[in-house]
């Protein structure tokens, strides 16, 4: 499976390579309704599912309504970014050999992908809709993603 989040033009790039059309099929989700118990509902299943697959545990204080707004807002309400994060929250988990994740890691992975500054993120600030601009979000989170392809990139050639 591959996933390419909030990249509307690559669309366009696939349906002009022949190639690219045959094996990719693009799908297009709906924005995250973070007010939706559906939409809600299924954030916790995605949640619980991949911690399952990691052997890390979805703790309960983590089901409430508020964390899944959040989690919802920090993935600029996307469904790529919004697993892309889980799954950065759950190897942090992992890595600190951890029995569960929990909203310090959530909150390390906005960070480590964004690069703001530890400790701010839509985690653990109150007012967050008001505090983070979600451009400025996705401008940052493109940015190092570029700047890890690039990394990567210059990997491959030494």
């Amino acid at each position: 499976m591959l996933i390419f989040s909030c990249i509307d033009d690559l669309i366009g790039c696939v349906s002009e390579e022949e190639q690219l059309a045959f094996l990719l099929g693009p799908i297009a989700f709906n924005e995250i309704r973070p007010d939706s118990a559906d939409d809600q509902s299924e954030i916790n299943d995605l949640c619980h599912l991949y911690a399952g697959k990691a052997g890390v545990s979805f703790p309960e204080e983590l089901w409430t309504s508020d964390f899944f707004k959040r989690l919802a807002f920090s993935s600029l309400n996307r469904w790529g970014l919004l697993i892309e994060l889980v799954i950065d929250a759950l190897k942090i988990a992992h890595i600190v050999d951890a029995r569960h994740v929990d909203n310090d890691c959530f909150c390390k992975a906005f960070t480590d992908r964004t690069k703001f500054k530890p400790g701010f993120s839509p985690f653990v600030i109150d007012q967050y809709d008001d505090a983070f601009n979600t451009e400025k979000i996705l401008d940052m989170v493109r940015r190092a993603e570029v700047a890890k392809e690039a990394k990567a990139g210059r990997a491959r050639k030494s």
